[in-house]
């Protein structure tokens, strides 16, 4: 029986296969593995322009849309993160 921690890796594992394709993770397509990269680096940067933002202006003054979207950003790094897992097992 899988433990709770397994449940949810293969749970966000499905969902880096279902928004990145399967196909493309298993088989470690190299221009997928690039554009992961680059996306990647894009989210970083727009989560620490928020987080400057959030800096700026305190947490307590921070705006609930901009909290969102710090969110989902972080979501969708976590999701790359998984996605590039892929590339670096054997």
């Amino acid at each position: 029986e899988p433990s709770n921690g397994q449940i949810v890796a293969d749970r966000e594992k499905q969902e880096a296969e279902w928004i990145y394709g399967w196909y493309g993770l298993e088989h470690r397509d190299p221009v997928l593995r690039e554009y992961l990269r680059k996306e990647q680096s894009v989210l970083k940067a727009i989560l620490g322009k928020l987080e400057q933002q959030g800096r700026r202006m305190g947490s307590e003054n921070l705006p609930d849309k901009t909290r969102e979207r710090m969110r989902t950003v972080q979501k969708e790094l976590e999701c790359n993160a998984d996605a590039l897992e892929y590339f670096r097992t054997t």
